[in-house]
């Protein structure tokens, strides 16, 4: 981790279960901790439950993706990392949230809903998920034609009436 406005001379190392993230959701400080949250990439186990790097390595090269959201925190002052899993309950990836609230605590992150064939995954609608409490609301549409890329409109407020004075 490098400070927000440090050098090289200034990196700090943290220890964290291995895993693979393809996309981060946000990061933000919060006192001594720096949070991050991101889909994290299912480990592939063999039968005697190490990781399986060539089933790993054949399923990141194919698109195979079975990611879930999760959280870390890196403690700044003591140097340890807590984890904690967000949702494994359905397969997500491409995470976007409100640009406004990078750098920020973020509770919402809209991902798009996976869905594994034999040559890739298939985008297969969005998920809303709360960071807080891990719950999610999916939305699948009955085709399945092209939900990557989304992007969020923030919510516009109406305009307030004003009366002229003189």
């Amino acid at each position: 981790m490098i400070p927000r406005y440090g050098d090289a001379s200034q990196i700090r190392w943290f220890e964290a279960e291995p895993c693979f993230i393809y996309h981060v959701i946000n990061a933000w400080d919060n006192g001594d901790e720096v949070v991050m949250l991101g889909c994290r990439y299912r480990t592939p186990r063999d039968l005697s439950g190490a990781p399986d790097e060539e089933r790993y390595a054949k399923a990141i090269a194919h698109l195979q993706i079975d990611a879930y959201v999760y959280e870390w925190r890196f403690n700044l002052r003591t140097g340890q990392t807590r984890e904690r899993l967000i949702d494994d309950t359905i397969n997500t990836e491409f995470p976007t949230m409100n640009n406004a609230r990078q750098g920020v605590p973020t509770r919402y992150s809209y991902n798009v809903l996976m869905k594994n064939r034999p040559l890739g995954a298939q985008f297969a609608g969005l998920a809303k998920y709360d960071c807080e409490d891990g719950s999610f609301t999916a939305f699948s549409a009955a085709t399945t034609s092209g939900t990557a890329n989304h992007r969020l409109r923030p919510r516009t407020r109406k305009p307030r009436k004003t009366t002229a004075t003189s």
